[in-house]
């Protein structure tokens, strides 16, 4: 398997993480972040892949999931972590691609 393809996977993986938060939330009306925010990560994560998927030469720059996580979410939470991990590895493989371009 091709990094393009590890990256989409583990893109998938997080995305399916989110989405069952979000669903935790519809259940208990609980959450332990904004759902506002989980719904805007669906949107971004769902971008990143249809980026690679259809035109990984033009990808956008990665969003900065970092920030609003460190601010708003509880150090502990796993998902926050899981996003700061997909949030660096989308950035550095768009970093390759930028020198690819430029040569």
């Amino acid at each position: 398997m091709t990094k393009h393809y590890r990256i989409i996977e583990i893109l998938e993986e997080s995305l399916n993480d989110v989405k069952s938060e979000i669903e935790k939330y519809h259940t208990t009306q609980i959450s332990l972040v904004d759902p506002m925010q989980l719904n805007y990560l669906v949107e971004s994560i769902e971008g990143m892949i249809q980026s690679l998927q259809e035109n990984p030469s033009e990808l956008p720059a990665p969003e900065n999931f970092s920030r609003m996580i460190i601010d708003g979410w509880p150090d502990d939470f796993p998902l926050g972590k899981k996003l700061m991990n997909i949030e660096y590895i989308y950035g550095i493989y768009y970093k390759k691609l930028l020198k690819k371009k430029s040569k």
